[in-house]
């Protein structure tokens, strides 16, 4: 005879309840069975498929979660909690105790990365922000410097460094902090200068600097 296997016991045939004898009367002969607790696998799987702690334990054992929690790498854009164990979509405090194979799966709440970026014209802030991953970047309005003495100033664009670096005209969207640099071309100021002879003027244009040249 068999016997079917309950959650928690398996069952083995072991012999009649005693001795099988000629019959000399009526008599009734009853299985016994030997019966073995049930082992199942319990596991802690994180969010990609790696298995954390697997154990294969007896029917009734006490579930215990691994020691420490699993930890999920930030990437640019996102930073990770570890937000629990989950069975389906239902989170897990109480593991209870083995009635079956059962798997638990790590889960994880995210927050989206703020970045600053910045506009720098001559060593001044002209524009900055802290926004979320992904914002798109919008240059401010085309920078004005003074004209010295010496020279005038033409903007050229904005540039990964102050001095050097590439220029850039697609800003795309916030990655990472990040800072942007005007450079200026900047062209040497001509001056008139004259001299006058009993009222006649003689005039020179020349670069600021140039020697003056006497008629």
């Amino acid at each position: 005879p068999t016997k079917e296997s309950t959650a928690e016991f398996d069952y083995e045939f072991d012999g009649w309840d005693k001795t099988i004898v000629a019959a000399t009367e009526n008599t009734t002969y009853t299985a016994k069975f030997k019966e073995t607790k049930r082992q199942y696998t319990y596991k802690f799987v994180d969010v990609d498929g790696t298995v954390l702690k697997s154990v294969k334990v007896a029917y009734g054992t006490q579930i215990l979660a691994p020691d420490t929690n699993p930890e999920k790498t930030d990437t640019a854009e996102l930073d990770y909690t570890f937000d629990g164990w989950y069975l389906g979509n239902e989170k897990v405090t109480d593991f209870g105790t083995v009635t079956g194979a059962v798997t638990y799966v790590a889960k994880y709440s995210s927050v989206k990365n703020q970045y600053t970026y910045k506009f720098i014209v001559d060593g001044l802030v002209k524009a900055t922000s802290k926004e979320d991953y992904g914002f798109v970047i919008q240059a401010p309005t085309d920078p004005i410097k003074e004209s010295t003495a010496e020279f005038d100033f033409e903007f050229e664009g904005w540039y990964t460094e102050a001095e050097g670096g590439e220029k850039v005209t697609n800003f795309g969207t916030l990655s990472g902090d990040v800072t942007y640099y005007a450079h200026f071309k900047e062209t040497k100021r001509q001056y008139t200068y004259t001299f006058v002879v009993e009222g006649t003027e003689i005039s020179e244009t020349a670069e600021y600097g140039s020697d003056i040249v006497v008629p």
